[in-house]
Order: C-alpha cells, then sequence, then structure tokens
C-alpha cells in the first residue's frame, strides 16, 4: 500500500510540474481527497485482515439513524500542538457525529490573539475513525484519519492549504493505566508521526467528579514540509505533554471540563536541503488551560 501510494504521488507530482500555477491549489486539493478515497477503501479490507489474523470482533451493522451529535465549544490559553505552539489565546469549536463505533467530526481554531508568523489561521479540520474490539474488550483497534485544512493561507507562503493524515491507534489497559500508541502518517507532507499516551482517571466521589491525567510523547519527521520548496525542507522534532482536566456534569447530555497542561518540544529542527539545520522557534515549554462546553443532541 506504501508503494501504491508513493507511485500515485510520484505521478501526481510529474503532472504538476506541466500545469500552470494558477492550477496547483486545485491539484493539491483533489490530491488528498484521492488520498481520503483510498483510506476509507482501505479501512474495510484492514479490518477483515486483522479479524482473521487476531479474532477482533466487529460491530453489527451500524444504524447511522440512531447517532448522536455533540457540540463542543473550547476556549484554550494557548495553541499547541505537537510541542508546537501555533497561537495564543484560541477559540476552537467542534461537532461530532457518532454511531456505534463510527465517529466523524469537524474541528476547528480560531486565534484571538498573537498567532506564529508561520501558523495558518484559521484552521478548519475534518477527521473519523472507527472502533474494532476484540470479543473480550481488552483491546480496540482505532483506524482513522485527519484531513487538515487552512482556507486563508496565503498563496506564496510555503504552507499548506491542506493536509491528509491516516492513523492507526491500539487502546488497551493494564494497572489502572490505559494505554494509547498511535502510528500517524501524513501523505502531504511525506512523514510520520509515532505517539504513546498513557492515562489514568482518579475518582472523587465526594465531589461526584474525577481528575484525568494523562501524559502523551511522540516523534515527528516530515520529508516535505514547505509547499513548492526546491530543494524540499525537512522538520522533526520530539514533544510531551502532561494534562490534567476536571469534568463537571452539568446534567444528562451536557458538562464543562476544566484543563490544565504543560507540553514541551524538544529536538525540533527544519533543514533545507544541504544547509545546516535551523532550530524550530516556535517549540520549547508552553503552559496552558483550557475550558470546553459539550452537549449533546
Amino acid at each position: 500500500m506504501k508503494d501504491l501510494c508513493s507511485s500515485f504521488e510520484a505521478s501526481g507530482l510529474q503532472m504538476l510540474g506541466h500545469l500552470d500555477s494558477e492550477l496547483r491549489p486545485l491539484c493539491q486539493a483533489r490530491s488528498n481527497l484521492f488520498y481520503m478515497a483510498l483510506c476509507f477503501r482501505f479501512i474495510p479490507l484492514a479490518c477483515i485482515l486483522v479479524y482473521q489474523i487476531t479474532g477482533i470482533s466487529f460491530a453489527a451493522p451500524i444504524d447511522f439513524s440512531q447517532g448522536a451529535w455533540t457540540v463542543s465549544p473550547s476556549v484554550v490559553s494557548q495553541y499547541v500542538f505537537r510541542g508546537v505552539k501555533f497561537a495564543d489565546a484560541s477559540l476552537q469549536p467542534s461537532i461530532e457525529y457518532t454511531a456505534g463505533p463510527v465517529a466523524l467530526g469537524v474541528w476547528s481554531n480560531v486565534a484571538l490573539d498573537h498567532r506564529e508568523a508561520d501558523a495558518a489561521d484559521p484552521e478548519l479540520d475534518l477527521y473519523g475513525s472507527y472502533i474494532i474490539s476484540t470479543f473480550s474488550g481488552a483491546l480496540r483497534v482505532v483506524p482513522g484519519f485527519c484531513l487538515y485544512t487552512y482556507p486563508d493561507t496565503p498563496r506564496q507562503s510555503g504552507l499548506y492549504s491542506a493536509t491528509f493524515e491516516p492513523s492507526l491507534a491500539a487502546i488497551f489497559s493494564a494497572g489502572g493505566l490505559q494505554f494509547t500508541p498511535k502510528v500517524y502518517y501524513d501523505l502531504t507532507l511525506r512523514g510520520a508521526t509515532y505517539e504513546l499516551t498513557t492515562a489514568i482517571a482518579l475518582p472523587l466521589k465526594r465531589l461526584g467528579t474525577e481528575l484525568d491525567f494523562f501524559l502523551t510523547a511522540g516523534s515527528y519527521k516530515y520529508r516535505d514540509a514547505v509547499k513548492d520548496s526546491a530543494p524540499r525542507v525537512e522538520k522533526w522534532g520530539d514533544y510531551w505533554t502532561f494534562g490534567v482536566s476536571v469534568p463537571v456534569q452539568i446534567s444528562i447530555q451536557s458538562r464543562l471540563t476544566f484543563s490544565l497542561f504543560h507540553s514541551e518540544g524538544i529536538n525540533a529542527f527544519q533543514k533545507l536541503g544541504n544547509l545546516p539545520k535551523m532550530r524550530n522557534a516556535a517549540t520549547g515549554g508552553h503552559t496552558g488551560a483550557s475550558l470546553s462546553y459539550s452537549t449533546s443532541l
């Protein structure tokens, strides 16, 4: 599958070389739509293969008429993603539809305060996932995808207006901890991200809530990080994030969640061709807070 994607990508890039620059954004959008269609075709085949090898069970036919919508507006003091700061105070509304093991949603970020010079704003992401469980429920495998879009990206900025990133995660528990190893591959930036999240919930029975702790560590490397760059620009780095959140149930269908986090981006560099590598100034240590409200419709 990787060779197939690379072959299609190489063919697409060769065609782009013969197109007028006015058509390049359209071709990039079509390329991302092609990758999404390929992902949707691949996931069912992957599910069948996983079942044959591991005995993982799949849900009965999904009744989408019985699905639920969840609306979640959030405000964050800093927008930090994989150890890289993109903006200060931001609004992050989202809406998600779930039906059985299927989830589809739209997440967005709008900077309310300073944003980094090389960060696009606003951001509008389409994502989806499918949960596959073992018969015992001890292990869940979650294929998914995210289409990142940046509608107002300046054409000559070197930033992509959209990138597409399939992913595959496993979720299991041991010793009261939940572990989620996950691998992503961005087909536009041509690079992988490897990530491990550990989470634990400590109940606060007297208060009718809990403390949800998590620790995420990851590493990424992109081989084509800047659009239309010749030679290509590579970006790589490591990161970790520690956080705690307190959910407060308001009603059966709605709740407030207050969160604190600290994120560190380390060993983060970019390199143009054979020139010396340069440190990514948007990494480092970032501490922030968020307040979100979610309600089911």
